[in-house]
């Protein structure tokens, strides 16, 4: 009965009616990467909403199926749900005329070793439909999120210069090194 319960779960997309995002038309390209990076080359920090940070994938990720899946599945949408300490990355697509959804969880972690500091990623779990699963289950998409990282190369060159990044319920908060100031 449970694993009958879990494969309803799975077919049932989770809601995404939380999500905030631009839903009809288009959205105003207002060159997000640009703000972030005027903020952090001038050593301040950069609130980004769950809105914008949505709309900017919108615009530049141009994601599809693979080879002989298009058939049957239609990628819709990468979307980004800023929870408090975490973010849900969610691909959503159309299957055979039905919503499907599946998702990661990461979790910020920033690591210090004597002098230098990083932050990495961390999957936490995630959702296949509306049913919780465990990071290792994750890993069955890793590879698209790999290719969502492998799209964003000039946004983490952008992060990659930040002191910290804190992410509150709809925000992504990026703060500057101290030192970073241009003269």
């Amino acid at each position: 009965m449970a694993l009958g319960a879990a494969v309803v779960m799975v077919y049932m997309p989770q809601s995404l009616a939380d999500i905030d995002r631009t839903t009809e038309g288009s959205p105003v390209d207002r060159d997000l990467l640009s703000q972030v990076n005027q903020a952090i080359l001038s050593g301040n920090s950069f609130k980004c909403s769950e809105k914008d940070l949505n709309d900017h994938l919108h615009l530049v990720m141009h994601a599809r199926e693979a080879d002989g899946f298009e058939i049957f599945s239609e990628f819709k949408n990468i979307l980004v749900r800023l929870n408090d300490g975490s973010m849900e990355i969610i691909f959503e697509r159309d299957v055979l005329g039905w919503q499907s959804t599946v998702s990661a969880i990461l979790s910020i972690e920033v690591h210090i070793e004597g002098a230098s500091k990083t932050a990495a990623l961390q999957v936490v779990g995630g959702r296949f439909g509306s049913l919780p699963v465990t990071k290792n289950f994750v890993g069955l998409i890793r590879k698209a999120l790999v290719n969502v990282g492998n799209g964003l190369v000039p946004e983490k060159e952008v992060l990659s210069r930040l002191e910290g990044i804190t992410i509150q319920n709809g925000w992504l908060i990026l703060e500057a090194h101290a030192g970073s100031k241009l003269p």
